[in-house]
């Protein structure tokens, strides 16, 4: 006997999971985004974790924290140049933030 009811349940699994990462605001996906590069970054997948700072560059393009965490994850992969222009960016989105510009000139 199969189990027709099988797939339709899956389905709608994954579109209830779907529909619960989407609801989530801005930060928390900046958030989960943040962690998943540190951890990628402990771990030595460098490209992976230069995707996960690209997207929160994208879901967050006016988030200090986010151009920081571009600039952080690409200084971790040494390219500097990159990492450079993440962290001017973050500056420029917060002028007054004493640890961008430490981390801008570090």
């Amino acid at each position: 006997m199969k189990a027709t009811w099988a797939v339709p349940l899956l389905v709608t699994i994954v579109l209830l999971s779907a529909a619960v990462c989407y609801a989530q605001t801005e930060q928390e996906r900046l958030d989960t985004l943040w962690d998943r590069a540190e951890l990628q970054v402990d771990a030595g997948k460098m490209s992976d974790a230069l995707i996960s700072a690209r997207k929160a560059v994208e879901i967050a393009p006016d988030s200090p924290d986010a151009w920081w965490l571009l600039g952080w994850t690409c200084a971790a992969r040494d390219e500097y140049v990159e990492a450079e222009d993440a962290y001017e960016h973050a500056v420029r989105l917060a002028p007054d933030s004493a640890d961008l510009r430490d981390n801008l000139g570090w």
